[in-house]
């Protein structure tokens, strides 16, 4: 399984065969937009409200989760900081952010009830 790259354009000399990373980040997109719409439409069907932002704090996650699947097998060169690669770096963060208001929120909702 794998794309065939000649060895002339190869950017390490590994295999020459290398996963399709472009083709599961898109199926992966897509499968995030199926989920945030059947969420939209969920919450629609119920009178459910929620708070607002849940839907794009939901996709901050799960697009973060999708890059560490897919980062974890890339090997292109990116800058790498404290020995993680940089877009994995950024995942991270921007799940960590996302808990954060999570738990801001979920706290400030609580303390309003």
């Amino acid at each position: 399984w794998g794309i065939p790259i000649d060895a002339a354009h190869r950017p390490l000399h590994l295999g020459p065969y290398f996963h399709p990373t472009f083709l599961y980040e898109s199926i992966g997109d897509l499968i995030i937009f199926l989920l945030l719409l059947a969420m939209h439409r969920w919450s629609k069907l119920r009178r459910i409200s929620g708070q607002p932002g849940n839907i794009v704090l939901t996709y901050f996650t799960l697009y973060s989760l999708l890059r560490i699947g897919v980062e974890s097998l890339r090997i292109d060169r990116v800058p790498i900081i404290a020995g993680i690669r940089l877009p994995l770096l950024t995942s991270l963060v921007i799940i960590g952010l996302v808990i954060i208001t999570f738990f801001t929120r979920s706290r400030h909702t609580n303390a309003h009830a």
